[in-house]
């Protein structure tokens, strides 16, 4: 529960119902545009090697931890994500595009609808506790703006009941 209330004061109170940090939260207005990361951010590419690596060792959905909220349960499942905003982060495999090819992510930063689904799905609290798990000074890079961008190209993030930030599984 610690990381979904981080999350949601995080978010800007999205995740309703959550009491969070004294301190301000970014609204999700202010998360920088693509434009402002020419390589991944550190949040990214924990995330994704991740979901990648469970995928290919032939590990079963979902790779992240399911986090319970207002009686959903949130798995990061970038599926739910690709059908919200209309357009694929995952490969003919399944896996996450790679932040890691930089050919792969200039494509990804390249395609507003993409690049907004990929960063919603970056906001899911099962992604986020994840990789608050493994690295905390990504949870601080998270706070400053610095690990996702921008998700304006999918309003139907912003449309989503709360929790907006995660599917439902």
């Amino acid at each position: 529960m610690g990381a979904l209330v981080a999350a949601a004061a995080l978010l800007g109170g999205a995740l309703a119902g959550c009491s969070g940090s004294s301190s301000p939260a970014p609204s999700r207005t202010s998360v920088p545009d693509r434009n402002q990361f020419s390589a991944p951010s550190s949040y990214m590419g924990v995330a994704v090697a991740h979901y990648n690596a469970e995928r290919s060792r032939g590990a079963h959905p979902p790779y992240f931890a399911p986090v319970s909220e207002e009686h959903r349960s949130w798995t990061g499942d970038p599926a739910y994500y690709e059908k919200l905003c209309g357009a694929k982060i995952t490969g003919a495999d399944g896996a996450v595009v790679s932040v890691t090819d930089s050919g792969a992510y200039q494509d990804l930063m390249k395609n507003s609808r993409q690049w907004a689904t990929f960063n919603a799905w970056l906001q899911d609290p099962a992604v986020y506790a994840y990789v608050g798990n493994v690295d905390s000074d990504d949870l601080t890079e998270f706070a400053q703006g610095r690990a996702v961008g921008s998700t304006k190209a999918c309003p139907a993030f912003h449309a989503v009941p709360a929790p907006a930030t995660s599917s439902p599984s």
